[in-house]
């Protein structure tokens, strides 16, 4: 008989793919594609009638209102035997049901959601999710982090906490592809940046750094959901448009401009929330053999595997194209990693 796994979080889909805890929860989900599971998104404001998204033999889609359906959700949650939370944001609605379960618990933590609310001023939200947090390690049994430097963070923060940690790199199913095909230096010298315009990706410096890099022996590529909103940035810090491509692609078509790229910006502060971090975006860059450009170097765990990168004040208009087989090779390591733990195993006995 199939184990039955709950996933309090949303299912991935079409619409919101290109998110980066989406892509997460997409990896996770296809380890347990063998198994039944059910998806259960809880809000305490949407859902006021009940949403069954799809319902057939190995998947449940339910969106549930707290308030209006909580014997529902509370009988899901007591017929469970595996509940995995992605994140501490979809664990808040259950916080007060965690006395009566009996599950095995497990939480992928993605990131330090009450460091990243304080850092944006949201203090009261802040204090919600550090009151979240800090029931919620009381009860799991298992936390899954993102890299060593993570879970390092939370086994200080929480000294008495009796579970097991794991990490768990995200592995788009288009990199392990990658690593079959041989590793080109294209002959133009491409820099990409792929993403959207949130505030810690430092948009304003990168377009900065390409306004004083402008010349035919460069070409720059900016893949990301906020094409329009790219395209005035890049009108208003005087850039040349002939010498951007800006445009909009799904996941799996990453790969072609991944392939002839040698630099990929990713400008992170110094801060705890990109010490611990593991942005899908670098992995994806190391995949591809692409030299990041960073504004500090101290992301996750790379800089402790020796990842190849440049500062961002080394960039100019003689930077030769270039891929580096020693990212490929500490990528592929990680993958290992991940094949050789077989976590389905380890979160479903």
């Amino acid at each position: 008989m199939k184990k039955e796994i709950l996933f309090i979080a949303p299912y991935p889909d079409h619409q919101n793919i290109k998110d980066g805890m989406i892509q997460r929860i997409k990896a996770i989900d296809e380890l347990f594609v063998n198994n039944k599971r059910i998806y259960l998104t809880l809000s305490f404001t949407k859902y006021i009638h009940k949403n069954t998204v799809r319902s057939d033999e190995n998947l449940q889609i339910l969106k549930r209102n707290v308030f209006i359906h909580f014997f529902e959700i509370i009988r899901q949650l007591k017929n469970a035997n595996t509940i995995y939370c992605h994140a501490i944001y979809n664990i808040l609605p259950i916080l007060l049901m965690f006395p009566i379960l009996k599950a095995k618990i497990i939480l992928d933590i993605h990131g330090v959601v009450t460091d990243e609310l304080y850092l944006e001023k949201k203090y009261f939200k802040s204090t919600i999710f550090k009151f979240a947090e800090k029931i919620a390690f009381k009860k799991i049994d298992i936390a899954i982090g993102v890299t060593n430097s993570m879970c390092s963070h939370f086994k200080k923060k929480y000294p008495n906490y009796k579970g097991e940690y794991l990490v768990y790199n995200i592995f788009p199913e288009s990199l392990i592809t990658c690593f079959k095909e041989k590793l080109i230096t294209h002959s133009e010298t491409i820099i990409i940046y792929s993403g959207n315009i949130q505030k810690w990706q430092n948009i304003d410096l990168m377009l900065q750094i390409i306004k004083n890099n402008q010349h035919r022996s460069i070409r720059y590529i900016i893949l990301s959901g906020e094409v329009n909103k790219f395209i005035n940035l890049v009108s208003e810090f005087g850039i040349n448009p002939l010498n951007i491509l800006i445009k909009s692609v799904r996941p799996e078509e990453l790969g072609y401009y991944y392939k002839i790229a040698s630099y990929g910006f990713i400008l992170r502060d110094e801060s705890i929330i990109n010490q611990v971090a593991n942005p899908t975006k670098l992995i994806e860059y190391l995949a591809y053999g692409i030299v990041p450009i960073v504004l500090n170097e101290n992301i996750g765990d790379y800089k402790s595997y020796d990842y190849e990168y440049i500062h961002c004040n080394e960039i100019s208009i003689n930077l030769p194209p270039r891929k580096s087989n020693r990212n490929v090779n500490i990528s592929k390591q990680l993958l290992n990693v991940n094949l050789e733990m077989d976590l389905p195993k380890l979160i479903l006995n």
